[in-house]
């Protein structure tokens, strides 16, 4: 029995016609942070009372260093260099320090820094909200990439300016190694606009995807990973 066969029909992939990207602040960086530390530790807190102590202070010191690489730009160079003379100091007071130096940094986590569970749930909840407020606020205030024209829409209203896409160079980078690997694969993307001048985005959440995107609408550019 002969059955008739229909050609296969390939999907054809929809071209994109314009491109949205949304900038967040620094201080959306620190809240997702927050919001997932304080997850783990309530966590560990309930699991284990025991170590209330301890996972106070090693919060304490999750918190300053996050406010730390929030507060700086690390790219792959500075990031190596940060690890690097951390491990260095590691070493050295291993090797070199005194014992009562040691039995000093040891008794540190035995400083009396008790956070209880529902503290690092009230956090949480904290960072959940103020990143929710911010998710809000940034869909009113984004950029839209066009083939002929780039559009930046702010405000509730919805006021626009516009800038032709004529000579426009742009790029895409990983500005910063622990916002692309904490905060949904973000990087910051460059516009240089004849007349307008350079205008920066910064923290735009998964960067290679909105770098494909732009190579479709505007054109092909090398992502630089700075």
């Amino acid at each position: 029995m002969l059955m008739s066969e229909k050609p296969a029909q390939k999907k054809e992939r929809k071209s994109i016609e314009r491109v949205i990207i949304r900038s967040y602040p620094k201080s959306a960086f620190v809240a997702w942070t927050l919001f997932i530390i304080s997850i783990i530790f309530y966590g560990l807190s309930v699991v284990f009372p025991a170590w209330l102590e301890g996972l106070g202070l090693a919060f304490i010191c999750i918190l300053v260093f996050t406010l730390f690489v929030a507060s700086y730009e690390f790219n792959e160079i500075k990031t190596a260099l940060l690890f690097t003379i951390g491990a260095l100091i590691v070493v050295l007071i291993s090797a070199y320090a005194p014992p009562r130096a040691k039995s000093t940094i040891v008794n540190l986590a035995h400083a009396g820094i008790i956070i209880s569970p529902n503290a690092y749930l009230a956090i949480a909840i904290g960072m959940l909200a103020l990143l929710a407020f911010i998710w809000v606020l940034r869909r009113f205030d984004f950029w839209v990439i066009e083939p002929n024209q780039i559009i930046h829409r702010t405000g509730i209203l919805g006021t626009r300016e516009r800038f032709p896409t004529r000579g426009v160079k742009y790029s895409a980078e990983i500005a910063d190694v622990f916002e692309y690997f904490l905060f949904f694969g973000a990087g910051k993307v460059k516009i240089n606009a004849p007349g307008v001048g350079t205008i920066v985005i910064p923290l735009v959440p998964f960067i290679r995807k909105v770098q494909r995107q732009l190579q479709e609408v505007l054109g092909y550019v090398r992502m630089k990973e700075a």
